[in-house]
């Protein structure tokens, strides 16, 4: 009897043991001994079945081809099958699901092997390199406000959206027979481009990427977070030019808010730039230096603290019950209220892709791969009026 005749006569004689117990109306202290010690076993022979699973995916596409390539196939197994190879696979873009799929990214960029497996550059593969720890990157600062924008994924490359530059209510009480009053909205068309945000890894040693647990994963998590990280950049502060995106803190129509008393003031009259406009404030962006100022108001005189009297919820990092995004793309002096409802972030329907290949002769000589992430994306803005740049200082 093979390793997996054994494991699903276990599996059998668990289930026995459960049906039997509750004919006798309940688990016995004994029986629940037994399934335990059952469980765990089982557990033990998944573990060796799925490791000698992707031990032999491995060493199959390494001498299927020669050990050249790592690109992708999503003929199978895959979680987005049915990609043509080489097309990477579609992620939620916003930086706050970084962490989140991870493994989501990892697991989608393998080849399929025996029985489902995944088998690219997988932990618990044959290897002498034993590590007590994952690799642990550099701290990722925080840059989320792009989680909170609507995404709209596109068919085209090209876009085109209506954009409301003023509105003039007329409404009025009207007498039988005569004339109503006349509304107007003004609606001007603006049409654009989704732009390619791309980077490149340097060569890395085959030999590495087989014998470091989870450094596909690492590289993987590092480079889309740095692919993000300059999205919302260009999201909000793009100037427009080359294959720049024009951003939003560059939208014509914005409105601005200068300094006034001190940054809780302004950025409540902020607040009611937007709000007498009808719309409903969702969002205030403000660089961590800005926020760290909110936090550390004192009273005039005193020098005491306000944090318990202010309208901060320090737990849920709200300000006046609006959720506060520290975002480093900003520039230093700046922060934006906004009711991003009316903003759309724009993509294709592929989201995030990322590749690795070591094809290049070059790459091939020296046993290097190297990775690559990418996306294309677009800003729309249907209500500028809806977006408030605030001056943090005098």
């Amino acid at each position: 009897m093979n390793l997996k005749e054994e494991r699903d006569a276990l599996v059998k004689a668990s289930l026995d043991l459960i049906a039997a117990a509750e004919k006798r109306g309940g688990l016995s202290d004994a029986d629940r001994a037994d399934l335990k010690a059952k469980e765990k076993h089982i557990r033990g022979m998944n573990e060796h079945l799925e490791k000698a699973a992707e031990d032999q995916a491995l060493l199959a596409q390494l001498k299927g081809s020669g050990g050249d390539s790592f690109v992708p196939d999503h003929s199978g197994g895959g979680k987005g099958g049915g990609l043509p190879v080489g097309d990477g696979a579609p992620l939620a873009i916003a930086p706050a699901a970084v962490k989140a799929t991870a493994r989501e990214l990892a697991g989608n960029l393998v080849t399929a092997g025996p029985g489902g497996q995944k088998a690219l550059i997988a932990g618990g593969t044959a290897t002498a390199t034993i590590l007590a720890r994952d690799t642990i990157g550099m701290p990722q600062l925080p840059t989320s406000i792009l989680s909170l924008i609507p995404t709209a994924p596109l068919d085209s490359p090209t876009y085109r959206y209506l954009r409301q530059t003023n509105r003039a209510m007329n409404a009025g009480a009207v007498a039988p027979g005569e004339v109503k009053p006349t509304s107007a909205i003004g609606l001007t068309p603006v049409e654009d481009r989704l732009r390619v945000v791309a980077h490149v890894s340097d060569g890395m040693n085959k030999y590495d990427l087989l014998d470091v647990r989870n450094l596909q994963r690492f590289v993987e998590n590092e480079f889309r977070w740095g692919l993000m990280t300059k999205v919302e950049q260009l999201i909000l502060t793009g100037d427009g030019e080359g294959e720049n995106p024009t951003g939003l803190l560059m939208q014509s129509g914005i409105q601005t808010q200068e300094f006034t008393d001190d940054l809780l003031t302004t950025v409540r009259k902020a607040i009611t730039a937007v709000e007498v406009l009808g719309y409903t404030p969702n969002v205030i962006a403000m660089t961590p230096g800005d926020w760290e100022a909110v936090e550390l108001t004192k009273a005039t005189g005193t020098g005491a603290f306000v944090l318990e009297a202010s309208p901060v919820d320090r737990a849920a990092r709200k300000l006046f019950g609006i959720q506060v995004v520290v975002s480093t793309a900003l520039e230093p002096g700046t922060a934006i209220v906004a009711d991003l409802t009316e903003v759309a972030l724009y993509t294709d329907r592929r989201g995030v892709m990322a590749e690795w290949n070591g094809q290049g002769q070059s790459d091939f000589e020296s046993n290097l791969f190297r990775l690559r992430v990418e996306g294309r994306f677009g800003l729309g803005v249907g209500q500028p009026q809806a977006v408030v740049q605030v001056d943090t200082a005098a």
